[in-house]
C-alpha cells in the first residue's frame, strides 16, 4: 500500500486509555470502506499507561501511524495527527468512540463538496443502573443530535463535536486547526472559524458509533463548568459577535445573579463559597440516594451556574469586569435585516435566501408582518432550507393569523 491510494485519515487523540484504543483500533479494522484507501493515525497525549506499547506492538490492515505529544489538551494531538495525514478527508474520534462498521463509509458519502463538515451521531452508552446525573447527560445529548437531523435546522458553532466529525483536509488546513490555548471548547472556537469560511454543516446518522464514556460523572461535570466559564471568556474575546449566545442558560440572568448573596460572597471569599459548593455537592448525593429527583435537578442546576460564574470571574478578574460581560446579555447585534414577502411564494422566497445568505430576516404577507429571525451570533447564515422549519415553528402563530385575515380580506 502507498500514501497515493490514501482517501479518509481516521485522526485519534488518546490519553491513558489503553484498552478503548485497542477496541477502537480492532473494529476500524472491520469498516466497510476500503481499508486499503484509508489510514489511522493515533496521537498518545501525555499518556502513563501502556498505550504507547499497544500502538508500537499493534498490526493493522490499514495504513497506520502513531505519534506522542505532551499538550494540555486534545487539541495539540489532533492538530498533530493532521499534519501526519495523507488522505483528502480528515475523519475526527475520540479514544472512546465504538464505531458501526460503515462510519466511515457514511462520513465519505456525506461529503458532498470540499466546503462539507459532517457530524455523525454518538449515542451514549449507558450502565444498568443509570445516576440522575448519567439520565440527564443522555437527554441533552440525544436533544443535541435529534435537533441536528430534523430538516430544515439551523446550524452553529456549537454543533461541531469533535468526537465524531469529517471535513476536508484542504479545509481544515485553511482554517489552520483546532486552537491549543484552550483547555476545553477548542471544538467550538474552530465551529466559528469554519462558519466564516463559508463551511457547510451537515449530520449524518448512518456515521455512528456508541460513545463509551466512563469517566465523565457529575463531580467532573462542575469541575469542567468552571473551565468552559473562563473559555467563554476567551471565546468572546476572539469572536465578540457570538456574546448573546455564550451559555444562555446562565448568563440570561446574569445580573440577578449579581445581586444575588451568593455573587457577593463569591466576589469577596471565593474560596469560602468554593466549599460551601462542595458541601452541596454531598447533598445531590443524598437526593441521589432517596430518589428526589426534582430537588437534585434544581440543585444540580444551581451548582453548575456557580461553577460557571466561578470561571468567568477566574477570567475577568473584578465583579466591574464581570457586570461588564453580563451586559451583553440579553444584547442585540445589528444586522442589515433582509425583508421576505411570502406574496412571491415559498420556492421564490427560498431562492432569494439561497442567493443572498442573510443573517436576519423580516417575514411579511403583503402588508402584514409575521415577524423577524433576528441575528444569532455562530449561526450559519439564513439558507432557503431554513425558511419553512422557520414558519412551522417561530414564526406559526403570526403566519396563521397573517393568512386568516387574507382569507378574510378576499372573501370581503
Amino acid at each position: 500500500m502507498t500514501n497515493e491510494s490514501i482517501h479518509v485519515s481516521v485522526i485519534i487523540p488518546t490519553h491513558n486509555r489503553s484498552g478503548s484504543i485497542l477496541r477502537l483500533l480492532n473494529k476500524l479494522g472491520e469498516q466497510t470502506f476500503p481499508l486499503s484507501q484509508m489510514e489511522v493515525i493515533v496521537v498518545a497525549n501525555s499518556c502513563s499507561d501502556n498505550t504507547f506499547e499497544i500502538l508500537k506492538q499493534y498490526k493493522a490492515p490499514y495504513h497506520f501511524q502513531y505519534a506522542e505529544t505532551n499538550g494540555a489538551g486534545p487539541a495539540v494531538p489532533r492538530n498533530k495527527g493532521a499534519a501526519l495525514a495523507s488522505g483528502n478527508i480528515f475523519i475526527f474520534l475520540d479514544d472512546d468512540v465504538d464505531p458501526s462498521t460503515s462510519l466511515v463509509e457514511a462520513h465519505i458519502s456525506a461529503h458532498s463538496n470540499p466546503m462539507s463538515v459532517v457530524m455523525g451521531y454518538l449515542p451514549l452508552t449507558m450502565p444498568d443502573n443509570p445516576d440522575f446525573f448519567r439520565l440527564n447527560l443522555r437527554a441533552w445529548w440525544e436533544k443535541k443530535f435529534y435537533q441536528m437531523r430534523v430538516r430544515g435546522y439551523r446550524f452553529s458553532y456549537e454543533d461541531l463535536l469533535s468526537g465524531n466529525f469529517s471535513i476536508s483536509s484542504t479545509l481544515f488546513r485553511q482554517a489552520q486547526g483546532f486552537i491549543t490555548t484552550f483547555t476545553c471548547r477548542d471544538d467550538y472556537e474552530l465551529g466559528m472559524r469554519l462558519l466564516q469560511l463559508g463551511a457547510e454543516f451537515k449530520f449524518s446518522k448512518d456515521a455512528w458509533g456508541y460513545h463509551c464514556d466512563e469517566v465523565t460523572n457529575l463531580i467532573r461535570s462542575l469541575r469542567r463548568k468552571r473551565e468552559e466559564g473562563r473559555t467563554d471568556v476567551k471565546l468572546w474575546r476572539l469572536h465578540p459577535g457570538i456574546q448573546n449566545e455564550l451559555q444562555k442558560e446562565y448568563t440570561a440572568k446574569g445580573y440577578d445573579f449579581l445581586q444575588s448573596k451568593t455573587a457577593f460572597f463569591l466576589i469577596k471569599w471565593p474560596m469560602i463559597t468554593d466549599r460551601i459548593s462542595k458541601f452541596l455537592e454531598n447533598e445531590l448525593l443524598i437526593l441521589e440516594r432517596i430518589k428526589m429527583r426534582y430537588r437534585w435537578e434544581k440543585l444540580s442546576y444551581k451548582l453548575h451556574t456557580y461553577w460557571y460564574y466561578r470561571g468567568l470571574l477566574d477570567e475577568l478578574g473584578t465583579k466591574e469586569n464581570l457586570r461588564s460581560y453580563l451586559n451583553h446579555y440579553p444584547g442585540k447585534v445589528k444586522s442589515d435585516t433582509l425583508e421576505i414577502d411570502l406574496q412571491m411564494g415559498l420556492c421564490a422566497a427560498e431562492r432569494i435566501l439561497d442567493d443572498k445568505r442573510t443573517e436576519s430576516i423580516r417575514v411579511k404577507l403583503n402588508s402584514q408582518v409575521i415577524g423577524e429571525i433576528p441575528f444569532k451570533g455562530g449561526a450559519e447564515p439564513i439558507k432557503g432550507a431554513h425558511l419553512r422549519r422557520m414558519l412551522a415553528k417561530e414564526l406559526s402563530k403570526p403566519l396563521i393569523k397573517a393568512l386568516s385575515l387574507e382569507k378574510l380580506k378576499e372573501q370581503n
